[in-house]
């Protein structure tokens, strides 16, 4: 079959046009986003709600939310603040995005082979997540995966369950605290399940 010089630009053309309408409709987001609130239940390890928590979000633009929550940490309650982007629609129902925030509880370390672990009053954490997000209706859900760094506490006990010893950090060796101190940074990872208010 021979084709003539216009044929293959103008086939060239229509393609291109086509991408581009399908890319801008994925560039609309469907109307679940205009869920100003939902409330979210957020199942995780080491999120900023804890292994278990409940959280409001709050979405003034579809690109936008803000999300205030509490949830049950490893040793106390967790209380969270996240920021989110969503900067690309690959559908109009589902996006990609990043957040940011704080947290923070008491918390500690859980070293399962060692009787030794610290325990850290008020803990406060900087977070910075990935995630993918789809709304369908009043329904939203969340996975997503962070890093955490513990930024400040108000205190730092030292226990040994072995030796039945209950001390405050700054009584201890210093290079023994840094050494069990291995939780400074950690990785996150959780669902969040929401339902549009």
């Amino acid at each position: 079959m021979h084709h003539s010089q216009k044929t293959v630009p103008g086939i060239a053309l229509i393609a291109l046009a086509a991408l581009t309408s399908a890319a801008a409709l994925a560039d609309e987001p469907s109307p679940a986003w205009n869920d100003v609130l939902a409330l979210e239940g957020h199942l995780g390890i080491g999120t900023p709600t804890g292994f278990a928590g409940l959280a409001l979000d709050l979405t003034p633009h579809p690109k936008f939310s803000l999300n205030l929550g509490a949830g049950r940490g490893l040793l106390a309650l967790q209380l969270a603040a996240m920021g989110r982007f969503r900067p690309f629609f690959i559908t109009p129902n589902l996006a990609t995005g990043i957040g940011a925030g704080v947290s923070g509880g008491d918390t500690g370390t859980l070293n399962v082979q060692d009787s030794r672990d610290l325990r850290f009053d008020k803990a406060i954490w900087a977070n910075g997540e990935l995630f993918l997000e789809l709304r369908r209706g009043r329904f939203h859900l969340r996975p997503y995966a962070g890093l955490a760094w513990r930024v400040h506490h108000s205190g730092c006990t030292y226990l040994d369950s072995q030796a039945h010893t209950n001390q405050p950090c700054s009584e201890i060796d210093p290079s023994k605290v840094a050494m069990l101190d291995d939780w400074r940074r950690i990785f996150y990872t959780g669902v969040a399940i929401g339902l549009g208010l």
